[in-house]
């Protein structure tokens, strides 16, 4: 099974442009998973707005007139920008 990690941090170079996005270590199966091999659907990411959605409350840092705002109050280019960086990895 393919998931998206977490979003741990973004940062801005500056106004217009996108520095980062920092990403949590990949959970394994086993953490997440009971003893049956069943997954709660809200513990694993498997869209990208799923992953926009869970990082909403993430600051983001840098420089620039966003820094210091949430994500969700980012404008869509550097929404989409984030989500260009998202690449879906196989859960172990």
């Amino acid at each position: 099974m393919k998931i998206y990690q977490e979003i741990e941090s973004v940062t801005m170079a500056s106004t217009y442009e996108l520095e980062s996005v920092s990403f949590h270590k990949m959970p394994k199966l086993m953490d997440i998973s009971y003893e049956d091999g069943y997954i709660e659907p809200e513990d694993i990411s498997l869209s990208k707005d799923e992953v926009i959605e869970n990082a909403t409350h993430i600051i983001v840092s840098g420089y620039g007139r966003h820094s210091g705002r949430k994500v969700w109050q980012l404008p869509k280019k550097f929404i989409n920008q984030i989500k260009k960086t998202l690449k879906r990895k196989v859960l172990i």
